[in-house]
């Protein structure tokens, strides 16, 4: 009786185990905290780069298709705050992959993002960022988004966003972009057309006041060149506020391996407006923790300089 147990027990796990060893859930984070301080402002304890606490996750279900999903929290380490209005701010989405590409539903990356974020030695972290000469950069996320990611084709891969306001008499956000993305070469163009969470009206768009808020567009061309012993990136952007006149910038960057760091700068302007130099050394103590300092002098059309820069450790787990 004991035996027909133990075998009915074993056998009714086996199809478990299998789900299990099919599956792959991983947890990972980051806290960064450092000192940041611009001119004529306070001295500040805060995070550079967004501290974070997520999990994502991979099941096969056979035929080369798997479902996939990540949640993503960002806070504040310096008080334990949470960062944003949205409790899984970074990312909220689930989806599926195979042969045929990739569909992802939820509160995610905008196509137009990635491509603004590859023109960023600082991967849109620090003060040195280069987000405030790059005013194509749109917005960062779309909520209630649908997704579609195609396979890559010899480095080439483009990407597809539709999300509904599902709020009557407003038009849903679109995004699309085309990559290529091989060797040392990264070439891309990002676009996308808001309908809705739009900037509202005489939001000032990287130091030029924009006009009404119905239908912004923006857009970003980026072309990188990794040369091995430093990496060149440039990129254009401009966004286009309603009837408004398209608001243009440009950036020139690089980045430099120096040992178990990496030194990066970068040159940007807005057309009749701000104009950003940028410089930082980010210095890895090991595959997971860096200490860094940066600094930034932004100069507006017009008045005086800001000058800021800042100094911490930031660990990824």
């Amino acid at each position: 009786m004991k035996k027909s147990l133990l075998v009915l027990a074993v056998a009714a796990a086996i199809p478990a185990f299998a789900q299990a060893q099919a599956s792959n859930v991983i947890m990972y984070g980051r806290i960064d905290l450092g000192y940041n301080k611009s001119t004529g402002g306070v001295i500040n304890q805060a995070q550079q780069s967004g501290s974070r606490f997520g999990v994502r996750g991979t099941e096969s279900l056979g035929g080369g298709m798997n479902a996939t999903f990540q949640i993503e929290h960002r806070f504040n380490a310096d008080t334990g705050a949470q960062s944003n209005f949205k409790y899984w701010h970074g990312r909220s989405i689930v989806g599926l992959n195979g042969g045929f590409g990739a569909i992802n539903l939820g509160h995610n990356y905008t196509p137009n993002f990635w491509v603004a974020l590859a023109a960023d030695p600082w991967g849109w972290d620090t003060v040195a960022q280069i987000s405030n000469t790059q005013p194509g950069g749109g917005q960062v996320r779309f909520s209630n988004s649908l997704e579609y990611v195609t396979p890559a084709m010899g480095g080439l891969e483009a990407r597809a966003m539709w999300a509904p306001s599902e709020v009557a008499g407003r038009s849903a956000n679109l995004g699309l972009s085309l990559v290529y993305n091989a060797g040392p070469l990264y070439a891309g163009l990002g676009y996308e057309k808001h309908g809705h969470n739009a900037l509202t009206a005489n939001t000032t768009v990287a130091g030029t006041v924009a006009g009404t808020a119905a239908n912004n567009k923006a857009m970003n061309v980026t072309v990188n060149y990794n040369f091995g012993a430093f990496k060149l990136l440039t990129n254009y952007s401009q966004v286009k506020v309603g009837v408004g006149a398209a608001v243009k910038g440009f950036n020139v960057s690089g980045a430099i391996p120096l040992g178990a760091g990496e030194a990066r700068l970068n040159f940007g302007k807005v057309k009749n407006g701000v104009r950003d130099i940028g410089l930082g050394y980010h210095h890895g103590l090991s595959n997971r923790t860096t200490l860094y300092t940066d600094f930034q002098q932004s100069k507006p059309a017009v008045g005086g300089s800001i000058t800021s820069y800042d100094f911490g450790v930031k660990h990824n787990f």
